[in-house]
């Protein structure tokens, strides 16, 4: 074999052997989005692992020391791309569970098999725009709300409400038991055990005469 051919082949042998690796990330440019991979005793300049980049986009940033997969065209390791995500470990989730889970231990996860997405979350969620939900809501836990809140339906509750501030309904309302500290006006009829408070009637009858005259049963007047 001519030492140029013995070049060739020793060359297209490295090409061949860097075409795919398994590595570990060694560090990372969060800002810059690239990231180096140590494969046994050599590392890598500093190369982009794969997101979605279209009008689609998504972001995730490789830990140092996660085990990745490491595509290099033409065998060129300076060209690689890095693909993140070789688990170490098994799993005992199962062949149905979907999970993300984060550092702080915050975690999303869909189970196929039972149609159950679960999201347990450290901090707080923050959601802008509007949310539908078709369904039961079930809260444990205070709602606070700084902004209107528009309910059709029915509401039941089993406890106390306590409002600061005017209430206004349009329809009837009842109520088990209801306490004011303050005025309570209404441009229809107020029913207290099955009578109407605006059209009820006491029956006195007025003893002695003038001012400070005392009612005794046997008059009518309306009460006020």
């Amino acid at each position: 074999m001519s030492e140029t051919l013995a070049v060739a082949v020793a060359d297209l042998r490295r090409r061949l052997g860097n075409l795919v690796a398994i590595g570990v990330i060694a560090e990372v440019d969060a800002g810059k989005a690239l990231a180096r991979v140590k494969i046994g005793e050599l590392t890598t300049t500093w190369l982009p692992w794969c997101m979605r980049a279209g009008k689609d986009k998504a972001w995730f940033c490789p830990d140092v020391g996660e085990q990745v997969l490491l595509f290099a065209p033409y065998g060129e390791l300076t060209q690689g791309v890095i693909f993140a995500g070789l688990p170490k470990t098994s799993s005992a989730l199962g062949e149905d569970v979907w999970r993300f889970e984060f550092k702080d231990g915050s975690f999303f996860s869909f189970d196929r098999a039972t149609s159950e997405l679960t999201a347990n979350v450290k901090g707080k969620i923050k959601i802008t725009g509007d949310m539908e939900v078709k369904g039961d809501l079930k809260i444990t836990g205070d709602i606070a709300s700084t902004g209107d809140v528009a309910i059709k339906g029915e509401i039941a509750a089993t406890g106390n409400v306590a409002v600061t501030g005017n209430v206004t309904a349009t329809g009837s309302m009842g109520a088990a038991a209801m306490a004011a500290s303050g005025a309570i006006s209404a441009d229809g009829a107020v029913t207290s055990g099955g009578v109407d408070l605006a059209a009820h009637t006491h029956a006195f009858e007025y003893v002695g005469a003038g001012q400070g005259a005392s009612p005794q049963s046997g008059t009518t007047q309306k009460a006020s």
